[in-house]
């Protein structure tokens, strides 16, 4: 036989919570533990693509043109050349011309014997005649003037070919020369101091030494004294006078 069940009774009031304890003295830190080896480099990422280009700026204005400069001055003029000679269309003396200077009918020039004599002390063809032929048509002239009057007889033919002297001498003759001794000799008897012909000293020669052309061995060569008409032999380094002269 089962007895009767009693009813709980109620819970009895909880008591109150005791007084907490104190902390604990905190236990002293752990030793750091050793650092872990470095993680493998990862790859390099890929090459981004690149930009678009910029837009071209616009062009800029064009600057305006400048002014004009002024003009140069003008160069003066160039000096007139000489005049040229003109063709042969007319004969002189001792010259005949035909033709008509066509290509048809070319100039024919050619001379014919000269009816001009000359005689020693004659001024003509470049200078003073001092000797001529017997038929008095050829001859030779000595220039007027002496070309130098201290020249070594090396730089003689320069002397007279200068073109200072042919303007003296007669400009359309070009074949002066330094006499022979011959030829010097006899400007000495016939226009010089020693003429026998009562012309008196016509050529204007001083009273030095004059160079011939005529050479006696390689270092000398024939001079004529002026003063008196000897002739010698002279070193070609001497200074001597120098007086031209030309055939007709």
């Amino acid at each position: 036989m089962f007895g009767v069940d009693y009813f709980n009774g109620q819970d009895g009031t909880n008591g109150t919570d005791g007084v907490d304890g104190t902390d604990g003295v905190d236990g002293t830190d752990g030793t750091n533990g050793t650092n872990g080896i470095d993680g493998i480099d990862g790859a390099d990422g890929a090459v981004g693509a690149s930009g678009a280009d910029g837009v071209d700026g616009t062009n800029g204005t064009n600057g305006s043109i400048g002014a004009t400069g002024p003009a140069g001055t003008n160069g003066t003029n160039g000096t007139n050349g000489a005049d040229g000679q003109g063709g042969v269309t007319n004969a002189g003396t001792g010259i005949s011309v035909t033709g008509y200077g066509t290509s048809v009918s070319p100039y024919l020039v050619s001379t014919t014997p000269s009816a001009v004599t000359y005689s020693i002390g004659d001024t003509a063809q470049g200078g003073i005649v001092f000797y001529v032929s017997p038929d008095g048509k050829n001859g030779l002239v000595a220039a007027t003037v002496d070309q130098s009057t201290y020249s070594n007889w090396y730089n003689a033919s320069d002397v007279i070919s200068s073109p200072v002297n042919h303007t003296l001498e007669g400009q359309k003759f070009l074949d002066w020369r330094l006499p022979t001794k011959y030829e010097l000799n006899q400007m000495y008897l016939n226009i010089g101091q020693g003429n026998a012909l009562g012309l008196g000293n016509i050529g204007g020669f001083a009273s030095y030494y004059y160079w011939s052309s005529t050479e006696y061995a390689s270092n000398d060569a024939w001079d004529q004294f002026f003063y008196d008409g000897g002739q010698n032999l002279s070193n070609k380094s001497f200074g001597n006078g120098v007086r031209a002269v030309r055939a007709f």
